[in-house]
């Protein structure tokens, strides 16, 4: 992920919010989703992700994202232009 002194922050709290998720379950939403970045690192971080992305586009680049991501917690992509709730990974 591309990091600069804004982006640093924000994973710090996040990985603080999901400190632990690789021995316990963890879920989290993802609202306005956009490529997928933040779902990306907080699979990473081993939470269970529901991104909702309106834009199909970007639907269509999380779902990539997903896909490339490691195995273990799913994603789960709601994008209501498409009308439909798909499993990303």
């Amino acid at each position: 992920l591309a990091r600069n002194g804004f982006d640093d922050e924000v994973h710090r709290v996040i990985a603080s919010f999901l400190h632990g998720c690789q021995q316990r379950p963890c879920r989290v939403l993802d609202l306005g989703a956009n490529v997928g970045m933040m779902t990306a690192y907080m699979l990473y971080l081993g939470a269970a992700v529901v991104s909702v992305e309106p834009q199909a586009d970007l639907a269509e680049a999380i779902r990539a994202t997903a896909r490339s991501s490691t195995a273990g917690p799913t994603a789960r992509l709601f994008s209501p232009r498409r009308r439909a709730r798909e499993r990303a990974a």
